[in-house]
């Protein structure tokens, strides 16, 4: 699970339910997340370890993550992920992290009076998710991991 929907995170950004932009068939990479790396993907510090199915429901947001390697589409530097694809997967199945993502807006409003005495700042209406990335520190409520199965 990578997110509770309808509850603002640490920043002030509300994201209500249907706001995934990201299709069925489009996956997010994922960082390996080692100390210091978070979001090493998209700071072009290293290659993705893998790609997530990212899908709402019952009011969350959760991703599938298959620690596959560099996608052959992705565009990378060559970069080598600090942690191997196996490893990656093995740290989170130990240390069951919360999760940070990487994500592009695509529409977004004021928040309204009520959601403003909530501590919402932006309300994010479509957004698409490029990364995701597992951290120590989470940008908002509810975030963690719920299982995680690895290949030896």
């Amino acid at each position: 699970m990578l997110c509770t929907l309808n509850h603002p995170d640490r920043e002030g950004d509300l994201i209500p339910d249907n706001a995934l932009a990201n299709g069925a068939t489009e996956l997010a990479v994922v960082s390996a997340g080692a100390p210091g790396k978070e979001h090493g993907v998209i700071n072009h510090d290293e290659d993705p370890v893998g790609t997530a199915r990212l899908y709402e429901k019952d009011g969350r947001l959760w991703a599938e993550v298959n620690y596959d390697g560099v996608p052959k589409d992705w565009p990378h530097d060559g970069t080598p992920p600090s942690l191997t694809p196996g490893q990656a997967c093995n740290a989170v199945n130990k240390m069951r992290p919360a999760w940070s993502v990487g994500y592009q807006v695509l529409a977004k409003r004021d928040p309204t009076p009520a959601e403003r005495a909530r501590g919402v700042r932006r309300v994010i209406l479509k957004w698409r998710i490029v990364e995701i990335s597992p951290v120590r520190e989470p940008g908002g409520a509810a975030v963690g991991t719920l299982e995680a199965s690895c290949a030896a």
